[in-house]
């Protein structure tokens, strides 16, 4: 790799190192038992919390969708890349079930399950990230150490909770610094194969959805108790996920070869 793009390396590098820094600088974050409780609890056809519930399926189609393509479009690609994007949209299919069966009956252990296949689907995509724009070797490298970091803060959160002492810090980290890393990405390490207004599009959609989640009570009250926040927080959620196969799409061979650095 150039000068430059080690220094940028490096930066991204100390920007992931800052912000640990920061959120390890607060105190331990227990699960707040409040967030359980959305807005909309409204239960049809005998199924409680029904938009919430059914909202969550929305990841199941785009998954699938995903899969499909990688398994027969995405050739523009390595053997490896292909099957961290394989593997990042199973994981979207289980979160759609997880996040169902969760909504259902709210709870820690329930939510560890959802955010056990989230947190992997987060550094599954970093990796992919690293993979396609620092270079084939360093993504390769890094990507079982993200993925395990991801699996460990979700671990470490549920078992903490279990003994009194919950901690979501790294949590925290694993599901908001890919999407620090994703602008980082796009603008410093540009790739002119492939579409990445694509991925522009999944950012803006994950930062919707926080606000969405974030103010959950008050977009249930301001469309007059018909869908909560959380509810769209789902849809657009699922909305970022068809961006980013609509990326993997336009990653498809088009009469040259996909060249790595190295």
């Amino acid at each position: 790799m150039d000068k430059s793009k080690n220094l940028k390396l490096f930066i991204l590098f100390i920007l992931a190192i800052i912000s640990l820094i920061v959120i390890y600088a607060w105190p331990a974050i227990p699960q707040d038992p409040a967030y359980h409780h959305f807005a909309d609890k409204r239960t049809i056809f005998y199924i409680p919390h029904f938009w919430d519930v059914i909202s969550s399926l929305a990841f199941i189609p785009v998954g699938v969708y995903g899969c499909y393509i990688v398994l027969t479009t995405y050739l523009n690609a390595t053997k490896y890349e292909s099957t961290l994007w394989l593997f990042l949209f199973s994981c979207i299919i289980i979160v759609g079930f997880t996040s169902a069966f969760y909504h259902l009956d709210p709870t820690n252990r329930r939510l560890a399950l959802e955010r056990l296949f989230m947190a992997t689907a987060f550094m599954t995509f970093l990796s992919i990230l690293f993979l396609e724009r620092a270079g084939y070797k360093l993504g390769a490298t890094l990507s079982p150490i993200f993925i395990i970091c991801g699996i460990a803060s979700v671990v470490l959160w549920i078992i903490g909770e279990i003994h009194g002492r919950g901690d979501l810090r790294l949590y925290v980290f694993v599901q908001f610094f890919p999407w620090i890393a994703l602008p980082y990405f796009v603008i410093f390490f540009p790739s002119p194969e492939n579409k990445s207004i694509y991925l522009v599009w999944a950012f803006a959609s994950v930062i919707l959805s926080k606000f969405f989640e974030m103010y959950d009570r008050e977009v249930f009250s301001l469309l007059h108790h018909t869908i909560s926040g959380h509810t769209l927080k789902h849809l657009s959620s699922a909305l970022g996920v068809y961006f980013l196969v609509l990326y993997v799409k336009s990653k498809r061979i088009s009469g040259t070869d996909y060249e790595y650095t190295t």
